[in-house]
């Protein structure tokens, strides 16, 4: 996201959330990765037509395996900065957690999973954020959005105008 897309999302109570996807932690990996994608496009497109499911699986993770060993993965170090950067533009209470382990190729490897979560903790403490500003950014933001909009939620459906347009449709 851009400063602006945060600056604005901050101004509406939003939370961005950090997306742990090399890709998205470091310019240098998203640069490179690109040339990289469009040689093993192929390869892939080939896999993809496997109709044995663990064949297919097993050639896309080969593939997977081929990529990330190519390029220079991101770092806690770049989760840590991306986490910093956020704060600063938007403010602590709008910066959260989007790991997205179960979707993206390459995450860094000092932070591939959830037990890795005291590094992290203990990284954001020495860059100074405080035990209740690390609650906020691990899932207490995002929890506030949840539920302020289910209380938008409740509120509108309760109003008697919205139940009548709803009715007509």
């Amino acid at each position: 996201m851009t400063d602006e897309m945060i600056k604005a999302l901050a101004a509406k109570g939003g939370v961005v959330q950090i997306n742990f996807g090399c890709d998205f932690l470091s310019q240098s990996y998203f640069d490179q990765s690109k040339p990289l994608q469009a040689s093993m496009r192929e390869q892939y497109m080939a896999a993809m037509k496997l109709e044995d499911p663990a064949a297919k699986a097993a050639a896309i993770e080969k593939l997977r395996s081929e990529f990330v060993s190519k390029l220079p993965p991101a770092t806690m170090a770049d989760v840590v900065a991306q986490i910093d950067h956020a704060a600063k533009v938007g403010g602590v209470d709008h910066v959260g957690l989007g790991t997205d382990f179960d979707g993206v190729g390459c995450v860094p490897s000092d932070l591939d999973s959830y037990n890795k979560f005291p590094a992290l903790t203990k990284a954001l403490l020495e860059k100074g954020y405080s035990a209740e500003d690390i609650k906020k950014i691990y899932g207490g933001n995002l929890l506030r959005v949840m539920r302020a909009v289910e209380q938008r939620a409740k509120e509108l459906a309760s109003t008697p105008a919205i139940h009548s347009d709803i009715a007509k449709k």
